[in-house]
C-alpha cells in the first residue's frame, strides 16, 4: 500500500517508523518523531479507508505492563495453554489474571496463532477490552 508522506509502498505498520526516523534524521527529538510517526500513520489508514481519524492512542509494549500494574492486572481466559518462548508467554489454559511481565509477555505471543503476526493484535484487543 502506499505510505502517507512520500514514503513509497510499504506494509501499512512501516509508515509510523518512516516518518518517525525521517523526523529524527532531521534533528527532531524523540517526543516529536514520534508525533511526526502518529500524523504519517494517520494520514495513511485516512488514505486507505477513506475514514477521518480524531483520536489518537499510542500504547507501546511497556505500556501495557505499566498499564495491568496500576489496575491490578487483567482477567483472560485461554482455550489452550501458551508456551512461547519468544515472548517469554508461559500461561496455562483457563480464566487467570496476569498483570506485569505476564501480560507484556500475553501480549506479544505469536507462537501457536493460526496466522502468526497477523494474529498477534487478538490478544492486544483482549487486553485493552478487559475489564476488572
Amino acid at each position: 500500500m502506499e505510505i502517507a508522506g512520500g514514503f513509497g509502498r510499504h506494509k501499512i505498520n512501516s509508515a509510523y517508523a518512516y516518518s518517525r526516523s525521517a523526523a529524527l534524521k532531521n534533528d527532531l527529538g524523540e517526543l516529536e518523531a514520534r508525533w511526526e510517526g502518529a500524523k504519517n500513520l494517520i494520514a495513511t489508514v485516512e488514505g486507505l479507508s477513506g475514514l477521518k481519524i480524531d483520536h489518537y492512542a499510542e500504547v507501546n509494549l511497556a505500556g501495557f505492563y505499566e498499564i495491568t500494574n496500576a489496575v491490578g492486572g487483567i482477567d483472560v481466559c485461554l482455550k489452550a495453554p501458551v508456551n512461547d518462548k519468544s515472548s517469554g508467554a508461559n500461561l496455562p489454559a483457563g480464566q487467570q489474571t496476569v498483570e506485569g511481565r505476564d501480560a507484556l509477555a500475553f501480549v506479544r505471543q505469536r507462537a501457536g496463532l493460526p496466522f502468526g503476526d497477523l494474529d498477534r493484535v487478538v490478544p492486544q484487543q483482549v487486553f485493552m477490552a478487559a475489564t476488572r
